[in-house]
């Protein structure tokens, strides 16, 4: 953790440095969407650097976070569509949608979105476990009713 840990302090440390030079007075005329991807990103840029053993391999996963590396231009996009409702999801649930509420009803929102986005990962989650229980199954029906027939006799009474 020697370099990458004294890189990602001297990165946060000039965060700090610029945003009070004059880039948090820039920062905060952005809309309040702008700020959020600002701040989630500059983030997630130190905890890679933190994470990497290496600062080439920070800069190699940056780049395909970026999808600036060769192999991500060649490819395409292969995620399923349940991952994209999920990052839907995730994305709808962290932003601040709604500013005006007063701090009191913050805890109630937190806790409706929270409750709300564990239903929808458990309903998620029994959709795909369904389908891993119920494709090997129908296929062992299946195959032992080809095999009923081929025996001459009949899996029906």
């Amino acid at each position: 953790m020697g370099w990458t840990f004294l890189v990602w302090g001297v990165y946060h440390a000039a965060l700090i440095a610029l945003e009070h030079a004059g880039l948090g007075a820039v920062v905060k005329r952005l809309p309040a969407p702008l700020r959020h991807v600002y701040l989630i990103v500059a983030v997630m840029a130190g905890w890679v650097v933190l994470r990497s053993e290496r600062l080439g391999g920070a800069l190699l996963f940056l780049r395909a976070l970026a999808g600036l590396n060769a192999a991500s231009l060649r490819a395409r996009p292969t995620m399923p569509v349940e991952l994209w409702l999920v990052l839907a999801a995730g994305a709808i649930g962290c932003a601040p949608l709604f500013p005006a509420i007063r701090r009191w009803t913050v805890a109630i929102d937190a806790v409706t979105t929270s409750l709300l986005m564990m239903l929808f990962a458990t309903v998620l989650f029994a959709w795909r476990c369904g389908g891993m229980v119920v494709t090997p199954v129908l296929r062992w029906w299946r195959w032992s009713m080809m095999r009923a027939g081929r025996g001459g006799g009949s899996a029906l009474p």
